[in-house]
């Protein structure tokens, strides 16, 4: 198991449940997991691993236990790789996956993905991005693992297709059988010869594979670049938070205000206004944002924040009562990202990060990065998982996986987490600036159910190792099993 020392635990002894006393942090820690389905494995762990191991019936109670802890492991989560067939979409990132939930879909369920682009990483190389069109979409069958490209059409006047866009906001209405659009952007590789941010509202109709563009009433969000979205299906509205805009004539401003869309009559009503006090500060864009309906709660984590050049991202987890619309910030738990994959498992009530590019530490700034003034480059696998009732994040120890990766697009259905196309960035010793990225073309799920209970045995034994090596009076015996 991972060994993890914490730099300071106090050392006092303290009376728990149960017949033995066990250091304060280490009671601290287990009654943190309050909830847990295997809070009560976790403290005869603890408990047995303070025994002198000349106790009565210790090593029939030690192989009890084992065998407790072995089918306890057998639960960790791990990303399963889709044997997927069909019409596989190109890598890309900045693209959105969205699940289509539709009732009459009887062989599985699809998700729907469109949009991003392939990445030039060099202003110097003679190369460019290339943008994916909204015209052509790809259906991914969740039961047959099939992807199926689909041809689109327009309704508009003059039959034009919405235009080549990333980074844009989407979310399914189970009322209106569509995909709502709004926003994002195309630019060229140098932001000089080409950038255009959109601010659009798109109607993608599953059933027949067109489009019908809204035409909205002002007052509305504007151009917007990684708004979050979620559509709400029993208010029959869209939530919009933020986003990067750009103002007259070409000013780069990020908007923590948040507005909602009524799917009725698609008229726009701002409900919390940019800059109001108590709104996420500082403001970022492209984060990670879904909604738990039967808590009445959105989660909002990650994303970038505007400070120029800096490629800083946020690392304060933001929740908002979607009722009142008050948000209330929680203490960073750890590193700050962007380009993950993000999204709420209602039966469990968590919020999962998993994946993503990984805020740089104080001496890191000048590590694996490409040419231009961006984000540096350091995709992760980590996974977190945020409990939103008690609102405690723990890591996950994901088992298998397909390594570090960010931009991907992903579709939380049911208690799985589907992740498709992103990358990885590796750099070579030198020059640190002449990197490259490693493509995904896979498709994986994680199962959400999962209770991923390592990392908390891993922190028991952390703790006890930490003071056994103090030379206590007391012996304490870390990695029992």
């Amino acid at each position: 198991m991972t060994t993890f020392y914490p730099t300071v635990i106090l050392v006092f002894l303290v009376s728990v449940a149960g017949t033995h006393n066990l250091p304060s942090a280490l009671s601290t820690f287990l009654n943190s997991l309050s909830g847990d389905d295997y809070q009560g494995l976790y403290e005869d762990y603890a408990e047995l691993a303070i025994l002198p191991n000349t106790s009565s019936n210790y090593q029939q109670k030690l192989e009890r236990l084992c065998r407790r802890v072995d089918r306890a492991l057998e639960e960790e989560p791990e990303w399963e790789l889709l044997s997927q067939c069909g019409d596989i979409p190109d890598p890309r990132g900045g693209a959105k996956a969205i699940h289509v939930k539709l009732d009459d879909v009887e062989d599985g369920k699809l998700i729907w993905l469109a949009g991003g682009f392939a990445e030039c990483f060099s202003t110097t190389a003679g190369c460019d991005h290339y943008w994916y069109s909204l015209g052509t979409i790809n259906y991914f069958n969740t039961k047959t693992l099939r992807w199926t490209e689909q041809a689109t059409t327009s309704n508009s006047n003059n039959g034009a297709l919405p235009g080549k866009r990333g980074f844009f906001s989407a979310g399914f209405s189970q009322s209106l059988r569509s995909v709502v659009i709004y926003g994002g952007v195309e630019y060229d590789v140098t932001l000089a010869a080409k950038f255009i941010p959109l601010s659009d509202l798109q109607l993608f109709h599953v059933d027949n594979n067109s489009y019908t563009e809204i035409v909205q009433s002002n007052p509305n969000p504007g151009i917007r670049i990684g708004s979050s979205f979620k559509v709400d299906e029993t208010k029959n509205i869209a939530i919009l938070q933020g986003g990067l805009a750009v103002d007259p004539p070409f000013s780069f401003v990020v908007r923590n205000d948040v507005w909602e869309l009524n799917l009725t009559n698609f008229v726009w009503r701002l409900v919390r206004a940019n800059g109001a006090p108590g709104n996420p500060n500082p403001p970022t864009y492209l984060s990670g944002f879904d909604t738990d309906e039967s808590l009445k709660l959105g989660v909002l984590y990650g994303g970038n924040i505007p400070i120029p050049a800096s490629g800083d991202q946020g690392n304060i987890t933001w929740i908002l009562n979607t009722t009142s619309y008050q948000w209330t910030a929680l203490a960073p738990q750890f590193l700050g990202r962007i380009h993950a994959a993000y999204g709420v498992y209602e039966k469990g009530n968590t919020f999962t990060v998993a994946f993503g590019d990984v805020q740089n530490v104080p001496g890191e700034e000048n590590g694996c990065r490409t040419p231009e003034a961006s984000a540096g480059q350091k995709p992760t696998d980590e996974v977190y998982v945020l409990n939103l009732k008690t609102l405690k994040w723990n890591r996950v120890f994901v088992q298998c996986g397909p390594g570090p990766l960010k931009r991907v697009s992903y579709a939380v259905i049911g208690k799985y987490i589907y992740v498709f196309v992103g990358y990885n960035f590796k750099c070579p010793d030198a020059p640190l600036l002449a990197g490259y990225p490693i493509w995904n073309t896979q498709s994986y799920r994680l199962d959400l159910s999962k209770p991923g209970i390592r990392d908390k045995f891993a922190r028991i034994d952390s703790i006890l190792g930490f003071l056994s090596e103090q030379g206590l009076p007391n012996s304490y015996t870390p990695y029992l099993c």
